[in-house]
């Protein structure tokens, strides 16, 4: 197995429900707080990526954009097998957005398979973000399956400057 790591130094979230993400608007995608933009900033310069998780039972095209719950601090233990994750690395060198893709998850749109579901979904999220997250227009786009992720996944969910892929030469 892999050895549990943060991606922060303050640790991971607490209280992760299999539940998923609550319905509702929390105002971090909204234009109600100038707080927000301020948050994200600081974010971006201590976390290498961010994780956000799919709503349970929202399809696709009822899913907006505070829907998608965010992750402040995450861990091995918060790749749920029941979830669908968008992780969006934070490192333009390293211009990633993956959709990670639980074994268990279920799918409120039974049309599409897995992957096409993860895929859609990944796409719904960047056509909702890119304003707020400009780098997610560019970004490489990839989903990611549990159990067969890719050495690019771990490196921006860890942050690992391995492989010749170093963050800090432009910092």
């Amino acid at each position: 197995g892999r050895v549990h790591r943060s991606n922060s130094a303050s640790g991971r979230a607490s209280g992760r429900a299999s539940g998923g993400a609550s319905s509702g608007t929390s105002g971090r995608d909204g234009d109600d707080g100038d707080d927000d933009d301020d948050d994200d900033a600081s974010d971006v310069e201590h976390n290498p990526a961010r994780m956000y998780l799919y709503p349970n039972n929202i399809t696709l095209a009822a899913a907006r954009g505070t829907d998608f719950e965010e992750v402040p601090m995450f861990d091995d233990d918060d790749l749920d097998e029941s979830f669908l994750c968008i992780l969006v690395s934070n490192d333009a060198a390293r211009n990633y957005v993956f959709a990670w893709l639980g074994a268990e998850f279920v799918m409120p749109d039974s049309e599409l398979d897995a992957t096409a579901f993860a895929n859609a979904a990944l796409e719904r999220f960047v056509a909702l973000h890119t304003r707020r997250m400009p780098l997610l227009a560019t970004a490489k786009r990839r989903v990611e399956r549990e159990g067969d992720e890719s050495d690019a996944f771990f490196r921006v969910f860890y942050g690992d400057d391995d492989d010749g892929e170093s963050s800090s030469s432009s910092s």
